[in-house]
């Protein structure tokens, strides 16, 4: 049933409930930079980047400048709406990427230009402004 099937993702998928939150808000022609959530993407209903090789890859948008605005400025302007994130990845693996940036997008409250839309343990998804 639909139930079990809710039931199984939610249980075996870290990331289950910030893609169903974000496939809740955000539109099939949105984009979704996922960090350091490669995987989630496959359950994304928007269009979908990042990752570690690529066009939007981790690389670009940690280049020229890591800063939580640099960051916010480059996704906006890439024409990005949401961000979804592994908070656990970004804090042990964000700050050589990201430096002062990485702790504020772990942290899981709203932040400059980005709007909490979910979190948890695990997981955050923002909504760029």
């Amino acid at each position: 049933t639909f139930q079990q099937k809710e039931h199984f993702l939610a249980s075996t998928l870290p990331f289950y409930g910030a893609t169903k939150a974000l496939n809740a808000s955000a539109g099939e022609d949105e984009r979704v930079y996922a960090l350091f959530a490669e995987t989630s993407r496959y359950y994304l209903r928007a269009d979908s980047y990042g990752d570690w090789f690529g066009q939007y890859s981790y690389g670009w948008l940690s280049g020229n400048g890591s800063s939580l605005n640099d960051v916010v400025s480059k996704l906006r302007a890439a024409g990005f709406t949401y961000v979804l994130l592994n908070r656990e990845s970004m804090r042990q693996q964000g700050s050589s990427l990201f430096s002062s940036a990485s702790d504020a997008l772990a942290s899981g409250h709203s932040l400059s230009g980005m709007r909490l839309v979910y979190v948890d343990d695990s997981y955050g998804a923002y909504r760029i402004e």
